[in-house]
């Protein structure tokens, strides 16, 4: 992943226990509005419940495509209506 000193790293979970392995992982720009909302949320290490939308990132090497944050939704699990 190149510029990880630009993005952040999020992990996915099924459940909220802290031993609970990730199922899948994405990143955000750390200089962006949906990284510091998401910052507000909780500490890094914490699972925390939010609704995110995603896209595959395919631009920065088409070889290595990789989960992109586009947003939060919501701070809760669902995804709320706009």
């Amino acid at each position: 992943m190149p510029f990880f000193d630009k993005v952040a790293l999020v992990e996915f979970h099924r459940s909220f226990a802290a031993d609970s392995t990730p199922f899948t992982k994405a990143y955000v720009t750390r200089s962006s509005d949906t990284f510091s909302r998401i910052k507000m949320l909780g500490n890094p290490g914490e699972v925390i419940p939010c609704s995110l939308s995603l896209v595959w990132e395919l631009k920065t090497d088409p070889r290595r495509p990789f989960l992109k944050i586009l947003q939060l939704d919501s701070t809760g699990w669902l995804k709320q209506a706009p």
